[in-house]
């Protein structure tokens, strides 16, 4: 039941930031803190290890 928890936990989160990253695969691990912290906590903080690694999508727009 806790797996189950963790694991749509993590699918609600990648589904929040999709659209927004670069095409490739993405491997998350849940640690046992997924359980207990505060989904905006963990969004939070999984928005920045995206921003960290440069999963985002570059969206520049020409000015020319």
């Amino acid at each position: 039941m806790k797996r189950n928890f963790a694991k749509r936990r993590l699918r609600a989160l990648f589904a929040y930031f999709k659209k927004n990253l670069e095409n490739g695969t993405y491997i998350f691990v849940a640690k046992k803190d997924i359980l207990e912290s505060d989904f905006s906590k963990l969004k939070n903080d999984l928005h920045l290890a995206l921003k960290k690694v440069g999963a985002y999508k570059n969206v520049q727009k020409n000015c020319s």
